[in-house]
């Protein structure tokens, strides 16, 4: 008996972990950080900050009640990918030397792809035509991030929160060398194919499985 309770409370207090680690409190702040791929400490000062897998970087986070800014750090020169909860399904926000927008749908136990990527803002100058396609894809698309010709391993990004108090999210950043390619993200126990290098590469040539009630939970302060 004494040997079942005590398996009974190492599976409670691991069940507990589980949600300490898949949650994370996002504090409001007053003045959002310039979303541009240069993160300034004064910017994210105050920032909750969770880890990516095998600590290979971090994400910082924040929000100022109308959107969740996100700051992807890799440990090495790679791409961003976030995975976030659409009206009715699943988006995934992709940023390397251009953004993209991925969007599935349920649909009879399966995941339907209803728009793939096709990608934009590749120009990161401050020329009027380059800060209008910004401006732009923010209005179309719903988000924004920096992008990286040289594959920086910093990524930002501006999500709108609609008035949410929980965000069911994934995190992550996919770091290549021309020996090595991974993916790191946040859970990092995650069993879907927001996991998936692929798909945070930019490839949908196959069909995928979401399950963002296992997701990891920004909880808006």
């Amino acid at each position: 008996m004494r040997r079942l309770i005590a398996l009974i409370s190492l599976s409670l207090l691991s069940l507990s972990l589980f949600a300490a680690e898949s949650r994370i409190g996002v504090p409001h702040v007053g003045s959002p950080p310039k979303v541009d791929g240069t993160i300034l400490p004064l910017e994210w000062r105050g920032a909750a900050r969770v880890p990516l897998a095998d600590n290979m970087g971090h994400a910082m986070l924040m929000h100022d009640g109308n959107f969740l800014y996100v700051a992807l750090v890799g440990a090495k020169p790679g791409i961003g990918s976030v995975c976030a909860r659409g009206r009715t399904g699943v988006r995934v926000l992709h940023a390397s030397a251009a953004l993209g927008t991925a969007a599935f749908e349920p649909e009879k136990g399966k995941w339907r792809m209803t728009r793939g990527f096709t990608w934009s803002n590749r120009d990161t100058g401050s020329s009027p035509e380059a800060t209008a396609d910004r401006q732009k894809f923010l209005s179309t698309d719903g988000w924004f991030a920096n992008t990286s010709h040289a594959a920086a391993p910093q990524r930002e990004y501006q999500i709108p929160i609609r008035g949410q108090r929980e965000v069911p999210i994934v995190l992550g950043f996919l770091s290549f060398t021309p020996e090595e390619q991974k993916f790191y993200y946040w859970p990092s126990d995650l069993e879907d194919d927001c996991a998936d290098p692929g798909l945070a590469s930019g490839f949908t040539d196959r069909e995928f499985k979401f399950d963002p009630s296992k997701w990891g939970v920004l909880e808006l302060q």
